[in-house]
């Protein structure tokens, strides 16, 4: 397989960990051995725990050796509902020291494990703040927040497509996944 991850981008609540975990099943039901790796930040967001100081560093190489573990031992794709540059976009909105290091990491691990980049379109559903941080200033305005993304991801992503799919169309992004998975549907 060419591609080995697949990112889902936006902002908080757009609907990428429902998108992630729905495809994780159907590409399942195609015989693809896959992982999906589910944000660490959102079991913080769950206990009220906040991200301050380097945390962000912490978390992102968390995802990194997630994401690692299981394609290094044998996962033909691995899904994220966050992956390394929206950890990176992160970083920077809170202007965390060393962000830009950590794209030059993302970088070399998108050479070793390439990636199929979807940026969701925010679908029209009221943002349910359990789970998420939505009074910390940054993502107050989500909507906001998946314009600065998209822009970081496609100034930071070195090659490649950013598709953009709807939220809300699992169909589409699944004939997507799969006709760049190389699997015929």
């Amino acid at each position: 397989m060419q591609y080995r991850r697949v990112n889902f981008y936006a902002g908080a609540s757009a609907g990428k960990s429902g998108m992630a975990a729905w495809l994780f099943s159907e590409l399942k039901t195609y015989s693809v051995r896959c992982a999906q790796i589910k944000e660490l930040v959102e079991e913080w967001a769950w206990t009220g725990r906040q991200p301050k100081s380097f945390d962000q560093m912490f978390l992102f190489a968390s995802q990194l050796h997630r994401e690692d573990s299981k394609l290094s031992n044998g996962a033909e794709v691995v899904i994220s509902d966050s992956p390394l540059l929206l950890s990176c976009s992160y970083g920077m909105m809170y202007n965390v020291p060393g962000w830009n290091n950590l794209v030059e990491i993302a970088a070399e691990f998108e050479k070793a494990f390439p990636s199929i980049h979807i940026m969701l379109n925010r679908g029209n559903w009221d943002i349910d703040p359990a789970g998420r941080f939505v009074d910390d200033g940054i993502h107050s305005d989500p909507a906001a927040n998946d314009k600065i993304i998209k822009k970081f991801v496609l100034d930071h992503m070195d090659g490649g497509i950013l598709y953009e799919v709807d939220s809300e169309d699992r169909m589409c992004c699944l004939k997507l996944v799969l006709r760049e998975l190389g699997i015929n549907a």
